[in-house]
């Protein structure tokens, strides 16, 4: 006699009180197996259900679940249901406008998110008035084209502020100078579109030290402060190191010029508070304060290239500059 392998009975239950709220995607729709397949025998694909995105019941099916040939499936099917959405508006934070401007679109967040296919319709609105202060934003006539699948359970307002408005300042970065040149009305030339007055930082006759992108910051108080604000505006200045210097000067003398690990630094006549070595580019390499006549200076760690030694007299004096080149032989 033949001995016959038959198909193994597996009984599939769709869970109830399977659900989603309208709009979502559809969850994985879950079930329980008994008996348990045999060890290494695994599903694929997965349960489904009757079309349809409107708010009802919607009978699940068992799809593409299967598990293949050695198994006879018995399916029972539960109900899925689509719920209606419930929403909350809260109302955007910060919404603004300046004294005098048309109001903007007054703007929201729905959360959760509605359905693409959806919209809404109406807007909100804000309480009335047009002088500076803060205005309650409020739901006004915003609702859903299609209300029947939705709940607003919860609106969130906010404020709305008409703001002083801010002064158009026009100040363009300066042309570069050179070290020692005091500002003036040349960098310091800011302008407003309303009258009122300027207060530079650092102020007219500041002399800045060497470097480049310092900047230069002005405060504009107008005139009408009831319905303008006060506004700060910065520019940016390079300081270079004024390179047209004489190479030698009748009270000092260098030597050896060009030098290659050190150099003599003769004081004469004048005594001299402090020596500083800069670069081409403006960088100090090389700062000291000087205690006697005669200075010898270390230069064997700089690279080669063109220097510019700067002395400072004791008294009031600017400072006296002169060329140093360091050589590597």
């Amino acid at each position: 006699e033949n001995f016959e392998i038959t198909a193994k009975l597996i009984i599939i239950n769709a869970h109830n009180n399977q659900y989603k709220a309208y709009g979502d995607e559809d969850p994985v729709f879950s079930y329980s197996a008994l008996p348990l397949p045999i060890s290494g025998d695994e599903y694929t694909g997965g349960l489904s259900r009757e079309s349809g995105e409107e708010l009802g019941i919607y009978t699940i099916t068992q799809g593409t679940l299967s598990l293949g040939a050695n198994y006879n499936m018995s399916f029972n099917s539960a109900d899925f249901e689509i719920k209606i959405k419930n929403l909350m508006i809260i109302v955007d934070e910060n919404q603004s406008k300046e004294y005098g401007e048309p109001d903007p679109v007054l703007t929201f967040t729905p959360i959760p998110d509605i359905a693409p296919w959806d919209n809404f319709s109406g807007a909100l609105e804000r309480e009335p008035g047009e002088l500076i202060g803060i205005y309650e934003i409020s739901q006004g006539t915003l609702s859903l084209d299609d209300n029947d699948n939705y709940n607003i359970i919860l609106f969130t307002g906010a404020d709305f502020e008409i703001t002083k408005i801010t002064p158009i300042i026009t100040w363009e970065n300066p042309a570069d100078i050179n070290y020692g040149t005091a500002l003036s009305a040349t960098q310091l030339n800011a302008t407003a579109n309303i009258s009122g007055s300027f207060a530079y930082n650092p102020d007219f006759n500041t002399i800045l030290e060497i470097g480049d992108n310092q900047a230069l910051n002005v405060e504009f108080t107008p005139t009408d402060n009831l319905y303008y604000n006060n506004t700060i505006t910065t520019v940016y200045i390079n300081v270079l190191l004024d390179i047209g210097v004489d190479e030698y000067h009748s009270n000092i003398k260098i030597y050896p010029n060009p030098a290659k690990d050190y150099v003599n630094i003769v004081q004469e006549n004048t005594l001299y508070e402090y020596l500083k070595v800069y670069d081409i580019t403006g960088k100090i390499v090389i700062e000291l304060n000087l205690d006697d006549l005669i200075t010898c200076l270390d230069i064997s760690n700089l690279p080669s290239g063109v220097y510019f030694i700067a002395l400072k007299p004791a008294d009031s004096s600017p400072e006296v500059r002169a060329k140093l080149v360091k050589t590597d032989n």
